[in-house]
């Protein structure tokens, strides 16, 4: 099941494309026309797109503060009134971000349960270098991956 489908069984039918990272179908794109793209910085058809010439924001959200970078630069594409609401998610990301890390800090090195996050796809994992690695740490565990 894609990533869509898990949050609601009925993307394919409310959105009528599939788009990610590894596919896009460019034809689709250019008869929406739309203002922005928004994306992760390592799509694979990023090239591709730029030929339609229209901008792409390029989000890179493997840590938690380029999570919130990335939650402030799309208030500011949509005007002021999401912007002061990417605001106030960034407020409250830290607020329980920092509850769950107090709640954790003082957990020895053998209380700390070694984890494998899975991927998105069989035989993946998140890396150390991925997001995953920085909640599994803040919430008591070690990855198994972080090296």
């Amino acid at each position: 099941m894609a990533r869509m489908e898990a949050i609601d069984p009925r993307f394919p039918v409310l959105s009528g494309y599939v788009m990610n990272q590894r596919e896009i179908n460019v034809e689709e794109i250019a008869m929406l026309m739309p203002d922005v793209i928004f994306t992760a910085a390592r799509s694979s058809w990023l090239d591709t797109v730029a030929e339609l010439g229209i901008p792409a924001i390029l989000f890179e959200g493997e840590t938690p503060e380029r999570m919130k970078e990335s939650m402030l630069i799309s208030g500011r594409v949509f005007g002021p009134n999401a912007f002061a609401t990417a605001q106030a998610w960034v407020e409250y990301y830290d607020s329980i971000f920092n509850t769950v890390i107090a709640a954790t800090s003082n957990l020895t090195d053998e209380e700390r349960p070694s984890v494998l996050m899975i991927g998105s796809e069989p035989l993946r994992v998140a890396s150390g270098e991925m997001y995953q690695t920085e909640i599994i740490a803040a919430a008591g565990g070690a990855s198994v991956t972080t090296e």
